[in-house]
């Protein structure tokens, strides 16, 4: 719960059967890290310090409305 990897670097890691809830990823810098095997991924903050994750198609759908804030996009109904 809360993992804070602000600063960090990730370097092949992988993610697996674990929640990563209010995930803080500030200032991280990450290559080859999966997370589609989180089976949770809730990000507080850093979610622009993704690159070089992959994830899957779930958890980008889940991600979207911080990717959508993070450059400057509403999304309304």
């Amino acid at each position: 719960s809360e993992p804070d990897f602000g600063g960090a670097s990730l370097v092949r890691v992988e993610f697996h059967g674990c929640e990563l809830r209010g995930a803080d990823f500030t200032g991280a810098r990450l290559k080859d890290v999966d997370l589609r095997g989180a089976t949770l991924l809730d990000i507080a903050r850093g979610v622009e310090r993704l690159a070089g994750a992959v994830i899957s198609p779930s958890q980008l759908l889940d991600l979207a409305p911080a990717f959508a804030a993070q450059v400057g996009v509403r999304v309304e109904a």
